[in-house]
Formats: C-alpha cells, sequence, structure tokens
C-alpha cells in the first residue's frame, strides 16, 4: 500500500507567506490547523481572545504543482511559523512537503511539515513539528444571507481601518442602502468618520452596496485593522453583516485561485 505524500509548489510564495504573517501576527493566534486534501490547502482558527477567527483556502489549481494523496491535518504554532517565514526573501519559490511515517497509526496527522524557500542564490529548508490542536467548529460562523454586504477595493478598507484605528479603539459600523458610515469616539474628545457611497468608476474602484435592513453595529478597531491583506493579493475586499452575528471580511484571490474569510464577534452595547 502506498504511503499519503503531501508536495504544493508556489514558484512565488509571497502570497502563500502573506496570508499566513496576517494571521499569526495579526490576529496573535497560538495555534492553528493547516488541512491538505485533493482540492486544496485550508486553514482556520480563533485567536487567543476568542473574539474573531479566520479561515483560508488556497485551491489546488492555484498551485504551481500539487500532489495530495490523502488527507493531512497539521497542527502548526503560529509563533514558530511566523519566525521561521521571516527568513525568507520576497519572490522566493516555495515548497511544502510531508511524508508521513507509515508506521504511525493515524498518518493524516503528519509528525512534521517540511518549507522550503529558495531562489538562485540560496535554500532555506525548514522542518515545523505538528502539535495536537483541539479544533473550533466555526460552521455556524457563516450565514447563508446577510442583511447587508458592501463590496469595495481592499486598499479603500485598509486606508479606513487604519485612519480610524489612529483616533480610537472601537468602530460603530452603520449600513443602510445609500451609504456605510464608520464612526469612532477617541480619547480628548476626538472623534472620527468616514463615509462611503456606492459608485460606479471602474470594476477595480467601484463601491456597491446590498442592504436588505439597516444595520449599526460596534466592533473593536484593533482587529478590523488587521485584518488588511495586500491589495496586490486580493484587490478587493466584501464587507458582510446581520444584526447580533460576527462581522465577515471576505477577500478572494485573483483567477479564484482561493480566499481569505476573517469574522469577528460585535461588542456589546453599553
Amino acid at each position: 500500500m502506498a504511503t499519503d505524500t503531501f508536495k504544493a509548489v508556489l514558484r512565488n510564495g509571497d502570497a502563500f507567506k502573506a496570508v499566513l504573517n496576517t494571521i499569526c501576527v495579526g490576529l496573535e493566534t497560538e495555534n492553528f490547523t493547516l488541512t491538505a486534501t485533493t482540492e486544496g490547502l485550508a486553514g482556520k482558527a480563533m485567536d487567543s481572545s476568542r473574539i474573531s477567527c479566520f479561515e483560508f483556502n488556497f485551491f489546488a489549481d492555484g498551485f504551481d504543482e500539487y500532489e495530495c494523496n490523502g488527507n493531512f491535518k497539521f497542527g502548526l504554532n503560529a509563533a514558530v511559523l511566523s519566525k521561521a517565514f521571516a527568513v525568507s526573501e520576497s519572490g522566493n519559490q516555495l515548497v511544502m512537503i510531508s511524508n508521513p511515517d507509515p508506521s504511525l497509526s493515524q498518518i493524516s496527522v503528519p509528525e512534521s511539515i517540511q518549507f522550503i524557500f529558495s531562489n538562485d542564490e540560496c535554500t532555506y529548508d525548514l522542518v515545523q513539528k505538528c502539535v495536537d490542536i483541539d479544533e473550533e467548529d466555526f460552521d455556524d460562523f457563516e450565514d447563508p444571507s446577510y442583511e447587508c454586504t458592501v463590496n469595495l477595493p481592499t486598499s479603500e478598507f485598509c486606508r479606513m481601518t487604519r485612519d480610524l484605528s489612529n483616533l480610537g479603539s472601537s468602530v460603530t459600523v452603520k449600513c443602510k442602502k445609500s451609504h456605510l458610515l464608520m464612526e469612532t469616539d477617541g480619547a480628548n474628545s476626538i472623534k472620527g468618520s468616514v463615509k462611503i457611497v456606492p459608485r460606479a468608476v471602474s470594476s477595480a474602484e467601484d463601491v456597491t452596496i446590498h442592504c436588505n435592513s439597516e444595520q449599526n453595529m460596534s466592533f473593536a478597531l484593533r482587529y478590523l485593522k488587521s485584518f488588511s491583506i495586500a491589495q496586490s493579493l486580493c484587490p478587493r475586499v466584501k464587507m458582510k453583516m446581520t444584526d447580533k452575528r460576527p462581522l465577515v471580511v471576505d477577500y478572494q484571490f485573483k483567477n479564484d485561485e482561493g480566499f481569505v474569510k476573517f469574522y469577528l464577534a460585535p461588542q456589546l452595547a453599553r
């Protein structure tokens, strides 16, 4: 019987590295599960405060080479992984490999995963041991339909959350058919707000708002700011809202090669 194997190659590993760095550093996630199947590579976890969580998926077709003849679950320590990834340079090729010990009773849970970053001048070969993780169930976080969905350029979302986070720690998000309004009350009586309205400029700069009922919820700004993905990887982002449900920040990779979704619980009214 053939041993299960896993190998994934990206000639440019910047996209995978950027997503992992956002998750490991921005969300202060302690551990997370990386799952490999014939369909692709996926990950999910909740942050240490249990206020936000994420999930991502790199579809198999988006890799330059992808081989997976089993179901693998890698329990990874986020802090260790982010430090390991820091040695790589922009534009490096990334190869991920795992060959479980056939003597293990559960070969779908390998002891380690190997990351190889390389360019014309050097090769970094990193092996991270897997850890045991009690997995969370996020299936009920995704609502089949949202009362409000705002589709806007990634650069605009990142700018709004960054600017408002310089003023306050909490943001109130109000959405109606005519506009999206984000307001914050900062220290020393400083208030700030950003308002965007639907516009049709170009496919890259358009803003669309679909709203069935007005929404008014508050969220921690430091989390929203950390939900930033480079515009070069995901040019657009969707904000999905329904009262008393987590806010969803939904990025789709270029060419339908995968997605990253962040979930943030609303703050309780004081």
